[in-house]
């Protein structure tokens, strides 16, 4: 009786053992498409965050332009005065068109601002006239 009792605890325990790995089998599956779903997510957000950035950008450089300012002018916001051009301040601009490569990794300052509205002017792309 008691060889039959412990083979019984132990088919028991075993059953419980395989229940619980199929539940922990279906948990992990379901985390993997929770994790897909969220970098879907959270890649959306990075466009829809780098859409408004973009359009931030592009009404600023429309508002200089209005105003007869220089498009250098935009770097006097304070998303870029007295910063370092970054890859991702230069992509913003860049997808309007207005600052070539090579001034990635300068320090915008008021002089670096006066430099380029003097000798890099014609690097800006004209907005108000589309030249």
């Amino acid at each position: 009786m008691g060889a039959s009792r412990n083979k019984s605890d132990s088919e028991r325990a075993i059953r419980n053992i395989s229940r619980t790995l199929i539940k922990l089998n279906s948990t992990q599956e379901k985390l993997a498409e929770t994790k897909t779903d969220l970098k879907c997510s959270e890649e959306k957000l990075q466009i829809v965050i780098m859409s408004l950035k973009l359009t931030h950008t592009m009404e600023q450089l429309m508002e200089a332009a209005k105003e007869g300012r220089s498009k250098w002018d935009v770097l006097r916001t304070d998303k870029f005065l007295n910063k370092k051009l970054t890859r991702e301040m230069f992509q913003e601009l860049k997808s309007t068109g207005h600052v070539p490569e090579l001034f990635v990794g300068m320090n915008i300052t008021e002089e670096a601002i006066v430099y380029l509205k003097l000798y890099h002017e014609e690097d800006m792309v004209c907005i108000k006239t589309g030249n």
